[in-house]
């Protein structure tokens, strides 16, 4: 079949689109507050949703993660069974911080870099999953920084160098394994406002984490405080905690899966015994009196 050539198409008369009232407004808006709309925007979405991180991973929270999200209280107290899932949900909570306002800066302590990076990751991996609401502007293992200036460092325990932040959220991860003297360099930054996180799995009768639990009247500060043992985690069977119990003993076991404070491993007398020696209760009184 011989080529031949198509016929030119007619061109149609082009007719200009009417654009409306609002969207007028709109382009005629400076860039700064177009931004400032949008990030209003991603808050108030991550608001209403907070578990929304975790599910753009594909992660459905438990119960107790649900509630734990929801709740806005500044002071924050987690004991949590091994595989809870509690930096999980924190990390969810760090990143709708930091998304939520500009300049924030939001501290997570772990007892080494490492378990501290590994937090950054989960916050990172959230922020992709979500398509980058608010695009970083700059990041390392240990830091992100948001185009809206919010910030989140991660830091291993060690107190030197800490003062001098002025953090808005501080997380202290594995708080049981964590020094007293980082935990008292990091209180004094909240005098003027901020949230602060603890999150754990028990680790014997010492440090201020356990204090924390066992004091009523300090444990009570803590307005949003869960307790979270294997049966309140739909993804360990039963099976396995049987298996558990076999192979770590009762005392390891109450400790990591239980939620149990226990004594040290390493501990010549019992928490428990050294507390009543030093009591004043004449029943509980040496044996034999002391000499100057």
């Amino acid at each position: 079949m011989p080529y031949l050539p198509r016929s030119p198409r007619r061109s149609e008369p082009h007719s200009p689109r009417r654009y409306t009232a609002a969207e007028i407004r709109l382009a005629a808006e400076p860039p700064s507050r177009r931004r400032d709309r949008d990030l209003a925007r991603v808050a108030e979405w991550l608001s209403a949703d907070p578990a929304a991180p975790m599910r753009a991973v594909g992660w459905e929270p438990d119960p107790w993660q649900a509630a734990f999200l929801a709740n806005g209280h500044p002071r924050r107290a987690l004991l949590c069974c091994r595989r809870a899932g509690k930096s999980a949900a924190s990390a969810a909570r760090t990143l709708t911080h930091c998304l939520g306002g500009g300049d924030r800066l939001a501290l997570v302590f772990s007892p080494t870099e490492r378990q501290s990076r590994e937090y950054c990751r989960y916050v990172r991996r959230y922020a992709r999953a979500l398509g980058h609401p608010v695009g970083i502007a700059r990041q390392n293992l240990n830091e992100v920084e948001w185009a809206n200036g919010s910030r989140l460092l991660s830091l291993p325990d060690n107190h030197e160098g800490v003062v001098g932040f002025t953090p808005t959220r501080i997380v202290i991860d594995e708080a049981s394994r964590v020094s007293d003297v980082l935990y008292l360099s990091l209180r004094p930054m909240l005098a003027t406002g901020g949230e602060i996180e603890l999150l754990s799995t028990p680790f014997g009768k010492r440090g201020f984490f356990f204090e924390i639990f066992n004091t009523p009247a300090r444990l009570a500060a803590f307005g949003c405080r869960h307790r979270v043992t294997w049966r309140d985690v739909r993804r360990i069977t039963p099976e396995f905690i049987a298996e558990e119990r076999l192979e770590l003993g009762e005392r390891w076991f109450r400790q990591e899966w239980e939620t149990s404070f226990e004594d040290a491993v390493d501990a010549v007398f019992a928490a428990d015994a050294v507390r009543r020696a030093a009591c004043d209760d004449p029943e509980t009184a040496p044996l034999f009196g002391t000499r100057a």
